[in-house]
């Protein structure tokens, strides 16, 4: 018994569907994979915000670094401010760090960069929530947790 399979003429000679077809679909895999994170220049005196709208319950995490040509102090402060304009985390002068929290009410949470310094940075900052937020318990605040989680916690580190 004989198996046909067709074939198309491509540049270079004679291709299967049946190659052609597997090559598509990795091509189409590789485009579905998102994008880690963001890169933005952030100019002096500037303010730039990453606007999510989260579910309540909702793990968000986030890793930042500013890119600088100087050792100085960056003077580059991170905020991420939660739907009533409360302050879910704060970190001034930053270099690099994480964050990450369970939104505590549904709605926009913000997190917003702002360049108090004279000198232009790069930020590369990898957000992510929901299913997608990486397992960064290390560095989720104790407040932003839900009562269970954090005794959970708290006997995980007495172990």
């Amino acid at each position: 018994m004989a198996v046909f399979i067709p074939t198309i003429e491509v540049r270079g000679g004679k291709r299967s569907l049946l190659s052609l077809s597997i090559y598509l679909y990795i091509c189409m895999v590789l485009v579905c994979i998102p994008v880690l994170g963001i890169n933005f220049d952030l100019e002096s005196t500037k303010t730039r915000c990453v606007m999510d709208i989260l579910d309540k319950d909702v793990l968000a995490t986030g890793e930042f670094t500013v890119s600088t040509g100087s050792t100085d102090s960056t003077h580059v402060n991170i905020r991420v401010i939660g739907p009533n304009s409360e302050e879910v985390f704060r970190q001034d002068n930053i270099r690099s760090g994480k964050f990450g929290f369970t939104a505590t009410l549904p709605g926009k949470y913000s997190a917003c960069f702002t360049n108090e310094g004279m000198i232009r940075h790069s930020i590369n900052f990898d957000y992510r929530s929901g299913v997608e937020a990486k397992d960064l318990t290390g560095i989720i605040q104790t407040e932003h947790l839900k009562p269970i989680e954090a005794e959970g916690l708290r006997i995980s580190e007495a172990l």
